[in-house]
C-alpha cells in the first residue's frame, strides 16, 4: 500500500503550502521576548489527540488504510498509516498493525520510507506516520510511459529501480527480515529519482519465524491444490501475481523468496503484465504454486536477452538455482546496466575450432580467459589471448570467415550476435548502423 501521492508539482514546499488550518498553532509573528514559557509551548505544541490533521486517503489494503496527514507540531505533510475501521478493536489485528511499525522503524535505508511516529487517535485508533513520498509507483510509471516505442535509456533507468531495489532487500536481509510482498505496486519511484521499497505489512522476521527448509525441500514439491477451493485461502497473505511458489504452498519463505519477487517485478517491467496473471485470485494461486509461467520472449519479440536470462534465474522454482541472495541478483543487474548483460559466455575445449574459414557466421568473440591460435589456410598466423577479439566482420555483414580460430586449451569467449550488435550501434544512431555496415562490406570485398 503505497505512502505517496502522484503530482506534478516539483517543489515539495508546494505541499505544504496547500494546508489551511484556522487551529494550526503559529509562533511566527509573536513577541517571545514578551511570552511565558507555557504560551510558547501552547502555541508550538499540538496536543497529542490534535497533532495530525487527516486529509486526502491515498491507499487501502490488508488492514490499514493510507491518508495524508498534516503534523501540526512540525509543521509538515506524513503519510499516516491506521488499522481499518473494521478492524481498529480487532486484538490480533492490532496486535500484528503493531509489529508491523515497529519492524518498519528498524529498518534504517535510504530505499525504505523512514517511520516517524506510532500513536493512538480517537481513543482506541492505532497508527504510524511515515515520510510522505511525492511520485508515483513503478506500475504506474510502466503503463504510463507504455512497452512499445521505449528507448535502451528508458529501460535501463527501470534497471537502475530495481537495483535499488535490491540494495533496499539486503538491507532488510541482514536484519533477518524478508519483505513477503515484492512487487511493482509497492515500489515508489520520486519526483527526483528516489525509489522507496513500501509496505511492509507482510513482512517476517525470520528469528521469531520457522526455520527456512532445508536444501532438500527446494526440489519440486507434489502440490495438493485441492485446498485452493476453499474460499478463506481467496484471502492468502500475499499477490499471487508475484508470488514465489513457496509462499503460495504455504511454506516457510526466507531471502531466496524475495529473490524470487524482485525478478517478478522486473518480469512486470519487460512485460506490462504479472507473471502468474489471471482473472481472479485462486487461479493466480495456482500458477504461483506450480510455478508456471511463460518467458518474457513470448509475449514480447524485443525482450533483450540479458535481462530474460536474470528474470529467469531469479524466478527459478527451486530456491537452490535462484540467485543466492539480492546481492548476487544486484551485481547482475549492474552487469547488464554497464553493458554485455546481453552477451552469453561460450566455452571451447583444446583443439576445437570456434570459426572455420570459409564458413559464415552471425557472432564475434571476446576472449575472456585462455587462448587462441588463428589459422590462415591451415598455417598458424598468431595467437591471440585474453581481451582480443575475432570475428567482428560477420556481423557487420554477411561474408565468409577469412581465417580458422582454434583453442588452444580451455578457453572463455564472450559472444556478441549480430542482432544484438547491430540493435546497440543503431541506438547510438540509425546513419552509424548504416555507415559501420557498409564499412564492413567492403573491407570483406578487398
Amino acid at each position: 500500500m503505497p505512502t505517496s501521492r502522484k503530482t506534478e508539482k516539483t517543489d515539495p514546499s508546494a505541499v505544504t503550502g496547500t494546508w489551511e488550518d484556522s487551529a494550526l498553532p503559529e509562533i511566527e509573528g509573536l513577541d517571545v521576548e514578551a511570552m511565558t514559557l507555557e504560551r510558547l509551548l501552547h502555541a508550538a505544541f499540538a496536543p497529542a489527540e490534535d497533532r495530525h490533521a487527516l486529509r486526502e486517503q491515498i491507499g487501502k489494503g490488508g488492514m490499514g488504510e493510507v491518508s495524508i496527514a498534516l503534523d501540526r507540531r512540525l509543521h509538515r505533510p506524513v503519510a499516516l498509516k491506521q488499522v481499518e475501521d473494521g478492524r481498529a478493536t480487532d486484538v490480533r489485528s492490532v496486535a500484528s498493525f503493531i509489529h508491523e511499525a515497529r519492524l518498519a522503524a528498524r529498518l534504517d535505508h535510504p530505499n525504505i520510507v523512514p517511520v516517524h511516529d506510532l500513536g493512538i487517535r480517537d481513543g482506541h485508533r492505532v497508527f504510524f506516520t511515515m515520510k510522505l513520498v511525492e511520485g508515483e509507483d513503478l506500475a504506474h510509471k510502466v503503463r504510463r510511459e507504455g512497452l512499445e516505442g521505449r528507448t535502451h535509456d528508458q529501460l535501463l533507468d527501470l534497471v537502475e529501480v530495481m537495483i535499488k531495489v535490491c540494495d533496499a532487500l539486503a538491507s532488510a536481509h541482514a536484519q533477518g527480515i524478508v519483505h513477503c510482498d515484492v512487487k511493482p505496486h509497492n515500489i515508489m519511484v520520486g519526483n527526483f529519482g528516489a525509489v522507496y521499497l513500501m509496505d511492509w505489512g507482510l513482512a517476517r522476521d525470520l528469528d521469531r519465524n520457522e526455520p527456512p527448509p532445508p536444501p532438500s525441500s527446494d526440489a519440486p514439491a507434489a502440490v495438493d491444490e485441492s485446498w485452493l477451493d476453499m474460499p478463506e485461502n481467496e484471502g492468502a497473505a500475499g499477490t499471487p501475481g508475484f508470488m514465489p511458489p513457496e509462499q503460495a504452498r504455504g511454506e516457510p519463505v526466507d531471502h531466496r523468496s524475495d529473490v524470487f519477487a524482485v525478478g517478478a517485478a522486473l518480469y512486470y517491467v519487460l512485460t506490462g503484465q504479472a507473471p502468474f496473471s489471471a482473472p481472479t485470485r485462486v487461479e493466480s494461486l495456482r500458477y504461483a504454486t506450480r510455478c508456471a509461467f511463460r518467458a518474457p520472449s513470448e509475449l514480447r519479440d524485443d525482450i533483450p536477452s540479458g535481462l530474460e536470462a536474470i528474470v529467469m534465474r531469479a524466478m527459478s522454482e527451486t530456491r537452490a538455482a535462484r540467485y543466492e541472495d539480492v546481492t548476487a541478483l544486484r551485481e547482475a543487474l549492474v552487469g547488464y546496466s554497464r553493458g554485455g548483460g546481453d552477451f552469453p559466455r561460450v566455452r571451447f575445449s583444446a583443439g576445437e575450432d570456434i570459426v572455420r574459414q570459409g564458413e559464415s557466421g552471425d557472432a564475434a568473440f571476446i576472449i575472456v580467459s585462455g587462448e587462441c591460435e588463428v589459422l590462415l589456410d591451415g598455417e598458424q598466423i598468431r595467437i591471440m589471448g585474453s581481451g582480443e577479439v575475432f570475428g567482428e566482420t560477420a556481423i557487420l555483414a554477411e561474408v565468409p570467415r577469412t581465417a580458422t580460430v582454434r583453442a588452444l586449451g580451455e578457453v572463455v569467449l564472450m559472444q556478441v550476435k549480430r542482432g544484438v550488435f547491430e540493435r546497440e550501434v543503431d541506438r547510438m544512431s540509425p546513419w552509424m548502423g548504416a555507415f559501420t555496415r557498409t564499412l564492413a562490406q567492403r573491407l570483406a570485398e578487398r
